[in-house]
C-alpha cells in the first residue's frame, strides 16, 4: 500500500491526465491530501477544462498556491483584471504576464525585477514589455538574454506581433 508521498509521486509518471486523476483522487480519498486536490486542479487546467479547475480548487483549504492556479485560469478565460487580483502581489512571470495584459508597464517591470530567478520568459516578458514601451534598446537586450537562455525563444519571438516593428 502507497503513503501519500508514493502516490503523488506516482502521478507524476503517468503521462495521460485521465490516469493522473484518477491517482490524485485516490491520495484525496484516502489521506485527505490537500496537495493531491491542488494538483487535480492543475492536471484540469492543462486540459483546459477550466470549470473543473475551478471547482477542484474550490475544494482546497491550506494551500496558498491556489491563488496563482485562479490567476492562470483567469488568464486564460481572458479576464485579465481577475488574473492580477488573483496574482496579488505576486512576483512571478504569471503575474507580470497580467499586468502587461491590463497595461500596468510599471508595475509589471517592478515584478519581474524582483523574480528572485529569472528565467528565458522573465527576459522575453521584459522584452515585450520593450515593445509596449516603444524601447528598442530593452527589446533587443532582454531578447538577447532570453536566447541565451532557452534557443527556443527565438522562433516563438520570430512570429511574435509585438516584436513586428523592431528589427529583431
Amino acid at each position: 500500500i502507497l503513503d501519500e508521498e508514493a502516490l503523488l509521486r506516482a502521478a507524476t509518471l503517468v503521462k495521460e491526465n485521465d490516469g493522473k486523476l484518477a491517482i490524485y483522487r485516490k491520495a484525496v480519498d484516502k489521506f485527505e491530501s490537500q496537495r493531491a486536490q491542488y494538483n487535480i486542479a492543475v492536471t484540469y487546467i492543462n486540459m483546459n477544462e477550466l470549470s473543473k479547475a475551478k471547482n477542484a480548487l474550490s475544494k482546497v483549504t491550506e494551500d496558498a498556491d491556489v491563488y496563482n492556479a485562479l490567476g492562470v485560469i483567469a488568464l486564460r478565460e481572458g479576464d485579465y483584471n481577475a488574473a492580477v487580483r488573483a496574482f496579488g502581489d505576486a512576483k512571478s512571470n504569471n503575474a507580470a504576464l497580467a499586468q502587461i495584459l491590463v497595461k500596468d508597464y510599471n508595475k509589471a517591470r517592478t515584478t519581474l525585477a524582483a523574480i528572485p530567478t529569472p528565467d528565458a520568459t522573465t527576459y522575453y516578458l521584459l522584452a515585450v514589455l520593450g515593445a509596449r514601451t516603444n524601447n528598442q534598446q530593452m527589446v533587443t537586450s532582454n531578447l538577447r538574454q532570453s536566447f541565451r537562455l532557452d534557443a527556443n525563444m527565438r522562433v516563438v519571438a520570430a512570429k511574435d506581433l509585438e516584436f513586428a516593428k523592431f528589427n529583431i
